[in-house]
């Protein structure tokens, strides 16, 4: 059966601050990642200068992951008018279409 985990949370390196989103592979089938991005209120947000990266086959027990720095998040929250109360939510598809999901925050709690 093909099931992939989400996570989400914080990362901090040399200056720079963001939320990861990971997905693993925890079927027993392969998945092919087409996206991973997150979903604010009808937006969609993907990291484009990674976003090919992203786009990788998962065997059993692989591990994938995106960044996003949260300079760059709240640019497009600021450009797109969403409301500090929009929750967050972490968002892996395959290329079967299938869209796995994990909660995150509201925007406020995290920005």
């Amino acid at each position: 059966k093909k099931k992939l985990l989400v996570s989400a949370g914080s990362y901090f390196t040399d200056g720079s601050l963001g939320i990861h989103i990971t997905a693993t592979n925890v079927g027993n089938r392969n998945v092919k990642i087409k996206n991973i991005g997150i979903l604010m209120g009808k937006m969609g947000y993907t990291n484009k200068n990674s976003l090919f990266d992203s786009q990788v086959i998962l065997s059993q027990g692989d591990v994938t992951s995106q960044y996003y720095d949260i300079d760059d998040l709240r640019s497009a929250i600021a450009a797109n008018n969403i409301s500090p109360s929009t929750r967050m939510i972490a968002l892996v598809e395959d290329t079967e279409g299938k869209r796995y999901k994990k909660r995150m925050s509201k925007i406020k709690r995290v920005l």
